[in-house]
């Protein structure tokens, strides 16, 4: 289990999402991860080798305001930028 977790960003730090939580699910290096933003901290958590008839190009986000007074998942024209952005935020903690 050390391994699956790992904290990409303190709460606080990433500003781009203003008051929203974001939990994506997306593949990067034929790997399924969680890319969870909350409090704007990231969170990054390794669900493992993707199935083989997995298309690589996946991705679903949900968002949810902080205040819990709205959460839905996003159309994969508003999800795709988010994801783009959690993947760099990922890439430049590396």
């Amino acid at each position: 289990m050390g391994g699956l977790v790992r904290e990409v960003r303190l709460p606080g730090t990433l500003k781009q999402f203003g008051n929203r939580h974001i939990a994506a699910l997306t593949i990067k290096n034929n790997r399924m991860i969680a890319l969870v933003s909350l409090f704007g901290g990231l969170e990054l958590i390794d669900l493992g080798e993707i199935p083989a008839p997995l298309p690589s190009s996946l991705s679903a986000v949900a968002s949810a305001e902080v205040d819990g007074t709205k959460t839905n998942m996003l159309l994969s024209e508003e999800a795709e930028p988010i994801v783009r952005v959690l993947l760099a935020e990922l890439e430049s903690a590396a």
